[in-house]
């Protein structure tokens, strides 16, 4: 988004249209995707497990684990 368009709004605003779906249909949000998940990786492989059997991830599910490219492809973007 642009700061002239920072501000309470529930859509994305008409003019960012064009912006937002070239950014989620392209190659940079495809490498922002893989960046984050390999830092991810990273921390998953940091973490120690105690080996208890009480183990668990917890996923927030969300764009974290979800795609909304789809949602936002049937929405125009908008």
């Amino acid at each position: 988004m642009e700061t002239n368009n920072a501000g309470a709004w529930e859509r994305v605003p008409a003019n960012c249209v064009d912006f937002v779906a070239e950014y989620m249909t392209g190659e940079r949000y495809r490498r922002d995707c893989e960046v984050v998940g390999n830092l991810s990786l990273a921390f998953a492989r940091s973490v120690r497990l105690v080996g208890d059997g009480r183990d668990a991830w917890v996923f927030d599910i969300d764009e974290t684990l979800l795609s909304n490219v789809p949602y936002y492809e049937d929405i125009g973007f908008g």
